[in-house]
């Protein structure tokens, strides 16, 4: 099975009539002609450490969304961060000790529980 490159084929066989009959016909004249534009399709290993890969960057932007919420936090409630690394072990106790109101209290607990 081949999946064939719309764009490239329209530039083939341009219709003023396009209908799903018409494109079958005209994909079927093409392929016995083996004039099929097909696209590549990665192999499904490849596929695989792809998928990987963009859910590991989808893990890491919510991880940096959590952090910067965190942030802001601190930057409403005129807490300054004395440390260089806020989630290091120094700045985890400093959050521990932090004294903000809920609901924000929580919003810091849960935001440093889902970056764990």
């Amino acid at each position: 099975m081949e999946i064939a490159d719309a764009q490239k084929v329209k530039g083939l066989a341009p219709l003023a009539c396009k209908t799903d009959r018409i494109d079958s016909m005209v994909l079927a004249v093409l392929s016995q002609r083996d004039l099929v534009p097909a696209i590549w399709l990665p192999a499904p290993h490849i596929r695989e450490e792809r998928e990987l890969a963009r859910f590991r960057l989808h893990l890491v932007k919510h991880k940096t969304a959590l952090k910067n919420r965190v942030h802001s936090t601190l930057i409403n409630f005129g807490r300054a961060c004395p440390v260089t690394d806020l989630f290091g072990t120094k700045g985890r106790r400093l959050l521990e000790r932090l004294k903000v109101p809920e609901p924000w209290r929580s919003n810091v607990t849960a935001s440093v529980w889902l970056i764990d």
